[in-house]
């Protein structure tokens, strides 16, 4: 068995159920613009969550000039844009940023694991140096793992606004290599669900990586390139397995 020395662990579905969590927080967007909650709506909005998501890691959300700079005003606009476009902009972009911060709220107001996240981070954490490494927000992330009870066992916790690139952009693991300081890939691992971000990213940069499986992707090629994880686990508790 290879020896690795540092663990990088995603955190949306990998570590924390992401969508419950999503829906806690759509349910208190919903309840500040005195709307019902149904699960259609629900799942129009994720729908467009998800779309842009993949639209800024392709780098295809236009900034215009006057958001640019500094960076938390530029990501400020840019996550508004979900709620203009659900609520097909009839609402002012103030509006959209206070639904936002409303939405941003509640998402670390309720925190679901994965079944056996923290037991398995606990049990690694003597063994390895361990770190996040997320396309989400970073206070965010922070507030989520303090609440499983799990922040004293990550060494660092980083996020793609921090580095101006979302995984698997190739300077996204540069500059998270040059952070934790370890620049020998071979002893480095990627834990994380997402074939298009945690599989590919760490392909490109020559890193084994470990998918988990929640039966949502299947292997195949995406744009151009075809994932190949290292390793492929079905449940967190198989970390044991291998580590």
């Amino acid at each position: 068995m290879k020896k690795y020395e540092v663990l990088l662990f995603d955190l949306h579905d990998t570590l924390i159920d992401n969508k419950e969590n999503m829906k806690h927080a759509f349910k208190a967007l919903l309840n500040a613009m005195n709307e019902e909650y149904t699960e259609e709506k629900n799942n129009r909005f994720n729908q467009i969550d998800h779309r842009f998501w993949n639209d800024w890691k392709n780098e295809l959300i236009i900034i215009p000039d006057e958001y640019k700079a500094p960076r938390e005003k530029m990501v400020r606009w840019a996550t508004a844009q979900r709620f203009l476009i659900y609520f097909e902009n009839t609402i002012s972009l103030e509006e959209a940023y206070r639904l936002n911060e409303i939405y941003i709220k509640a998402l670390v107001a309720q925190v679901v694991p994965l079944k056996a996240a923290c037991e398995i981070i606990k049990y690694l954490n003597k063994k390895y140096r361990l770190f996040i490494a997320t396309n989400g927000p970073l206070e965010i992330a922070r507030i989520k793992i303090k609440m499983l009870g799990i922040d004293d066992c990550f060494e660092n916790v980083f996020a793609a606004e921090e580095f101006g690139y979302l995984k698997p952009h190739q300077e996204y693991y540069n500059q998270l290599t040059d952070r934790i300081n370890y620049f020998d890939i071979t002893k480095i691992l990627m834990i994380g669900n997402s074939l298009a971000s945690d599989i590919i990213g760490a392909n490109r940069i020559g890193m084994d990586s470990i998918w988990l499986d929640l039966g949502e992707e299947n292997v195949g090629k995406i744009k151009d390139e075809t994932p190949s994880p290292t390793y492929t686990i079905k449940k967190l508790i198989e970390l044991k397995k291998i580590l």
